[in-house]
């Protein structure tokens, strides 16, 4: 979304809802912009995600309304949200660096140790999610981030394209189908998904898996390819991915890696995964770095 009338500039003879003022941007998003901003009753620095006002449906909106009904540990705490003139305001708690910045600064790579607390935090924060309903269906890393000022705190971020997949009130997981819509971050979609398969859990892991693996190797097999166009993109991602075997994917990095990837990608469509196990893989291989020590 072009904003071509400054959110910036907008706001910058008013305070939002009388007490926000918006210091500097800090990203852009599909859905607007976030800034950090000020309460300057209590001089305390928060998140200001800002959507300009349309005619459909609000992602903002309905990213606030599942924050709070999701509401836990590792996920943002939502101050307050509402409208100001053409604009929809999310306020939350200030975070810090996401973990894709933080593998830019490390050189693109993480060590074995980093990455198994990430992957052991990721995992908890996803079964989180799903334990309440919902998926996220864009796990990335720039979703990622760490706590402020607790930096060994992760947080699992952005649920603008977060939807329900099994009925709170039955129980009833949604059926198996095929859809034009695609929803995530190109570079992590799970096989099903660039199937054009609706997304389910074993999508939001295998998406992780995939992070994992970017995250210790610093690539993955089709993350350095330019294209074009999305579709140019989705094609050979899909014409990759059904070629490339889990042990050719994950050759030479830890066993538990592959493990990891083989468990996600036998899950049928609506299976309940075992997260305590994929946990126990990454935990199992931070102990063999101790034992080494």
């Amino acid at each position: 979304m072009k904003m071509k009338n400054n959110i910036k500039m907008a706001f910058k003879s008013k305070l939002i809802f009388g007490k926000y003022s918006l210091k500097y941007l800090i990203s852009k998003g599909s859905f607007g912009e976030v800034y950090l901003g000020t309460n300057v009753l209590d001089n305390k620095d928060y998140a200001i995600k800002i959507e300009k006002s349309s005619k459909g449906q609000s992602l903002l909106k309905e990213e606030a309304y599942i924050l709070l009904f999701l509401k836990g540990p590792g996920l943002p705490n939502v101050i307050t949200f509402g409208i100001s003139g053409r604009y929809h305001i999310l306020i939350e708690n200030l975070l810090g660096k996401s973990i894709y910045n933080i593998w830019i600064e490390k050189g693109k790579k993480f060590n074995l140790k980093d990455t198994c607390m990430f992957a052991i935090q990721a995992l908890e924060r996803v079964e989180y999610v799903h334990s309440k309903n919902y998926l996220h269906r864009d796990i990335k890393p720039g979703n990622f981030l760490v706590g402020n000022p607790d930096s060994s705190q992760i947080y699992l971020i952005d649920f603008g394209n977060a939807r329900k997949y099994r009925s709170s009130r039955t129980g009833k997981h949604l059926t198996y189908y095929k859809t034009n819509t695609i929803f995530g971050t190109i570079l992590f979609l799970s096989l099903n998904v660039l199937k054009g398969i609706e997304q389910t859990r074993k999508d939001d892991l295998e998406s992780l898996g995939l992070i994992i693996i970017y995250l210790y190797t610093g690539q993955l097999p089709w993350s350095e390819l330019k294209f074009k166009t999305i579709n140019q993109a989705l094609y050979t991602f899909f014409d990759i991915r059904q070629k490339i075997s889990i042990e050719e994917l994950c050759k030479g990095i830890p066993i538990e890696m592959m493990v990891y990837m083989k468990y996600v990608n036998d899950l049928k469509f609506e299976e309940n995964p075992d997260y305590d196990y994929l946990k126990t893989l990454f935990f199992n291989s931070f102990k063999k770095i101790r034992r080494k020590k």
